[in-house]
């Protein structure tokens, strides 16, 4: 029973250190399309939207970096929702070249941090599925004695007012 106990604790070390090294490269590249959409050339009031709406991505990747693999799991899930949600609006005509310049840097990290969240989403099922009582024959009911909660609108679902200044401040000035 020890090595199983054991085992699992290693199994969740193993699923948070890779959700953070995922969200760790991820926020690496969106920090790179944050600042080509505020600053870049082609710079508009609607990149810079979409820069403000990918900085929420920014803050839920540095959120995956602690807790526990549950926590992560929920980071990676928020920071994808956000992604997808920029680079869908990015087909607009109002952005401009944003999808150009961007739109690959982040279809990449979504393709960085599916797989992690995909992984995190299935391992931890299992481990719910695994510590739910076995009795023979009677039905167990698992559902949470809390009632569900709806979840709190994002920030990047609201529409933001327009922004006519970079988010970021002059660099090297």
């Amino acid at each position: 029973m020890r090595g199983d106990d054991r085992s699992g604790r290693t199994r969740r070390r193993e699923l948070k250190n890779a959700g953070v090294a995922a969200a760790r490269e991820a926020r690496s590249l969106v920090a790179v399309a944050v600042t080509s959409l505020d600053e870049g050339p082609s710079a508009t009031t609607a990149s810079r939207r979409l820069a403000r709406e990918l900085s929420f991505a920014v803050a839920s990747l540095f959120g995956a970096e602690v807790g526990e693999p549950e926590a992560v799991r929920d980071r990676l899930r928020e920071a994808s929702g956000v992604l997808s949600g920029v680079l869908s609006r990015m087909h607009s005509p109002e952005h401009g070249r944003a999808l150009d310049e961007v739109g690959a840097t982040i279809a990449r990290t979504l393709t960085i941090l599916y797989p992690v969240r995909a992984g995190l989403e299935r391992e931890l099922e299992l481990e719910i599925d695994a510590g739910a009582p076995q009795t023979a024959g009677a039905v167990v009911d698992r559902a949470s004695p809390e009632p569900p909660v709806a979840a709190p609108k994002l920030p990047f679902e609201e529409p933001l007012a327009d922004v006519d200044q970079p988010l970021l401040g002059p660099m090297g000035d």
